[in-house]
């Protein structure tokens, strides 16, 4: 799933700006996206740490969801 989010991503990017400039701006918002869950980490470990599971929890949910209806779905025409 992340690595098609980061295709994704990329090909957007590259396709709206090129493909120096997409590429670049993709890794540079995944880098700040990793900046920013470090930063909450350091600074709010207990509320973090309180939330992770949840987070967790509802992330294993949404794939199973999306895997479940991909699988009702049937294979692609």
């Amino acid at each position: 799933m992340a690595l098609g989010t980061l295709a994704l991503q990329g090909m957007a990017a590259v396709a709206n700006v090129g493909i120096a400039a997409g590429l670049t701006l993709m890794l540079a918002s995944w880098m700040l996206l990793g900046w920013l869950l470090v930063l909450s980490m350091n600074q709010w470990p207990a509320g973090t740490l309180r939330w992770a599971p949840r987070l967790g929890a509802g992330g294993c949910m949404g794939c199973a969801l999306t895997l479940a209806w991909a699988l009702l779905q049937g294979p692609p025409t």
